[in-house]
């Protein structure tokens, strides 16, 4: 979530949060702004004793060489403590897959980007989760700049009260 704006959103809502990220200036930056928990570091399944009903992986998996080994450990804690994850990762809209093919999109902030190493497809991430035992997901599509993402339950009841909640967060957001 890297300054920690989504966090912020739960947190007024009486959610418990912790955030992380490897870049220590977009911690700092998001700790003096949202004075929310965030960690310099990439999360792992034993970060934290806490159980969370939602996990965001928001523009996180295309700064990964081996994304892979992350979504094993997300689907791992989400098969132990019925969870929920949330992924976000630019271009997963077909339609936006222009700026990483067309040369002459030079001016946009996506073009040559040595930051983002591994592109995802819908598809793809649908079948990375289900990989590890994801058994449903919605897709959650927001209006302006962000695409949205895809909302993985691993839960074996396809529509629960709390993944209607989360939903119903992530689309207010």
């Amino acid at each position: 979530d890297g300054i920690g704006n989504v966090l912020h959103e739960a947190k007024k809502s009486g959610k418990n949060v912790l955030g992380y990220d490897t870049n220590g200036s977009v911690v700092e930056y998001g700790k003096s702004i949202y004075n929310i928990p965030l960690k310099q570091e990439l999360w792992t399944n034993q970060a934290t004793d806490e159980k969370y009903k939602l996990i965001t992986a928001i523009s996180v998996f295309e700064h990964l060489g081996q994304p892979r080994t992350l979504i094993k450990d997300i689907a791992k804690y989400c098969l132990a403590n019925n969870s929920c994850v949330f992924v976000s990762v630019p271009f997963l809209e077909k339609r936006n897959w222009k700026y990483l093919l067309d040369p002459d999109l030079s001016g946009t902030p996506f073009f040559d980007n040595e930051a983002h190493v591994t592109h995802f497809s819908r598809k793809g991430l649908i079948k990375a989760f289900g990989h590890y035992g994801a058994t449903s997901h919605t897709i959650i599509k927001k209006a302006g700049g962000w695409s949205g993402g895809i909302l993985f339950s691993f839960r074996p009841r396809r529509w629960s009260v709390a993944r209607q909640r989360i939903e119903v967060f992530l689309r207010t957001y």
